[in-house]
């Protein structure tokens, strides 16, 4: 017996080893009144928490969240729907709640690849936007307030030069309450499967870094997001229109080759395809072991302890 236990005590220890390395990531899952916010880490891939979206304000259309993230100063969740509203969002209930007034001047073209990520430095959210606009906006996470910043276009020199760039998806380096440690803004474009710089990012000047290895879909949505605790980029794809990429797929992201490479299948989605993921901020607890998973620690550990003997 006393084998049995050690053996159940190191299962445990790896399980929770594995845990403390794990980071904690939100993902977005489906659309409309079907739209969840799950939860999941990024070494088991599996949701431990999906709550319903609600408390978006009625307007245009099925009101749905387009893209979310944390941000670093407050270390809060926050997200935008198609309206061109901002929210707070609850990470556990899903509750969410407006924050400031709609964006102006809005963002325009397709709604359903629009991005947003936190500039670490000013605590300001960059809003992307597809192709024929390439919104680049700056705006005021407490009360919307919106600038709008240079074109995307590829700088002059660039292999890409005078093609028009279809950005989906786009995260900022060191997301920590450290200006000092700077940042610098990745994009994912879609139109040639390739990650990008954005530098200066109110320029909206791309800089070609190399190709993701993937197809994807320039129709389609990618979810986008860097670490702020270890500067991992992380990827998921959307199957919903089109592209090779596997949907509900995480992947890595080289920040200095573009490689993306699969980390495996998320788990447990309750609806539909995750469209956007936010990297908690570092020190946000991972989930715990549940009960169940306790349990099947402890039987299995009690059955190589009876082979044993």
């Amino acid at each position: 017996m006393t084998r049995t236990l050690h053996l159940v005590g190191a299962l445990l220890a790896a399980s929770l080893a594995g845990q403390s390395s794990a980071e904690t990531i939100y993902g977005l899952a489906g659309a409309g009144i079907n739209q969840q916010l799950v939860t999941f880490d990024s070494a088991g891939l599996a949701v431990t928490n999906a709550a319903p979206i609600s408390g978006l304000t009625a307007g245009l259309g099925t009101v749905s969240l387009q893209s979310i993230d944390v941000r670093p100063a407050t270390g809060e969740l926050y997200g935008l729907d198609n309206n061109s509203l901002l929210y707070s969002i609850n990470p556990v209930s899903g509750a969410a709640t407006q924050v400031g007034v709609q964006l102006s001047p809005t963002p325009t073209g397709t709604t359903s690849t629009r991005t947003i990520d936190f500039n670490p430095t000013v605590d300001r959210i960059r809003v992307l936007g597809d192709s024929p606009s390439n919104n680049n906006l700056r705006v005021n996470p407490s009360t919307g307030a919106t600038l709008v910043d240079g074109t995307l276009a590829f700088a002059a020199g660039d292999v890409n030069f005078g093609t028009r760039p279809f950005v989906v998806g786009g995260a900022y380096t060191n997301s920590d309450r450290d200006p000092a440690t700077g940042t610098t803004l990745y994009d994912i474009e879609a139109g040639l499967d390739i990650l990008v710089t954005q530098t200066p990012a109110n320029d909206g000047t791309l800089q070609t870094v190399g190709p993701l290895g993937l197809t994807v879909s320039n129709t389609g949505q990618v979810s986008f997001d860097i670490s702020g605790s270890t500067g991992l980029a992380y990827l998921v794809g959307s199957q919903l229109f089109g592209g090779t990429i596997s949907a509900n797929t995480l992947y890595s992201v080289n920040l200095a080759t573009g490689a993306a490479t699969s980390l495996g299948s998320i788990t447990g989605v309750p609806s539909g395809s995750v469209t956007d993921i936010a990297v908690a901020f570092p020190g946000a607890p991972v989930p715990e072991p549940t009960s169940i998973t306790l349990g099947v620690l402890l039987v299995g550990g009690l059955l190589l302890g009876r082979r044993r003997v």
